[in-house]
């Protein structure tokens, strides 16, 4: 069928399709007038898309299930699969908890409110002030650590050629470090105190490289975001325990 009748078959628009089409989750063969051609196994790849992104799973997580599921069954297949399938279950069970706890907090505050009971209302509107609080860190704690791999992502192309190498490759390195030993869902991060002094090694290193190599103001703005960052996530860390 052509693009319009495919359309109206799964209900999505044009723009969608020629999105997934640039991202390559969903090719359409072409006919001999080069126009796009889709068929059932289409559809069915259509619908799984978007049965995923239901799950929660971003497009390119979808991107990597695609993949696999095109692979011969062969022990790395087996192996990616399993792997890929631990890791959302673990992001969907922390998913799951903050979602009971606001589930929870929302039942108490109706039974506040039922009940007239203002203090109550109270203290629960500042247990879901915090988890908000968190929510919105997480956040911020993200984009500091992508700013963190964009800095020297230019440092490193500004510099010479053996710079260039040494900078990407401890990129590279660091990269590979944070997600088994800082990363939050990791099985094997380390304790509260060995993560601050991490992070206040590679945010310190940072700072100075920035200041030097591209705009002290840069530096000025990265420093103050990591060090109240740092700060938030060590104290909320702390008084958790």
């Amino acid at each position: 069928m052509n693009t319009t009748a495919f359309c109206h078959c799964v209900h999505t628009t044009r723009d969608t399709l020629r999105y997934y089409e640039q991202v390559h989750l969903l090719v359409p063969k072409r006919a001999s007038n080069h126009y796009r051609q889709y068929d059932a196994a289409d559809q069915q790849t259509f619908q799984l898309i978007r049965q995923l992104q239901q799950a929660g799973l971003a497009l390119s997580e979808i991107k990597q299930v695609l993949a696999l599921r095109q692979r011969a069954v062969t022990p790395s297949c087996h192996d990616d699969t399993l792997r890929f399938t631990q890791r959302k279950a673990t992001e969907f069970r922390h998913q799951a908890i903050f979602f009971q706890q606001l589930a929870s907090l929302t039942e108490q505050l109706a039974v506040a409110l039922e009940h007239d009971d203002a203090l109550k209302f109270q203290q629960l509107l500042a247990r879901l002030g915090g988890l908000m609080i968190n929510l919105i860190h997480a956040g911020i704690r993200f984009l500091l650590e992508l700013t963190t791999i964009g800095l020297f992502l230019i440092i490193g192309l500004r510099a010479s050629d053996w710079q260039r190498i040494a900078i990407l490759l401890i990129l590279l390195l660091l990269i590979l470090f944070w997600s088994r030993y800082m990363a939050p869902l990791s099985a094997s991060r380390l304790s509260s105190y060995w993560r601050l002094f991490v992070e206040c090694l590679l945010f310190g290193n940072t700072i100075v490289l920035t200041y030097n190599q591209l705009n002290p103001t840069w530096a000025g703005i990265y420093a103050v975001i990591a060090i109240i960052n740092t700060a938030c996530e060590h104290l909320m860390t702390n008084s958790s325990y």
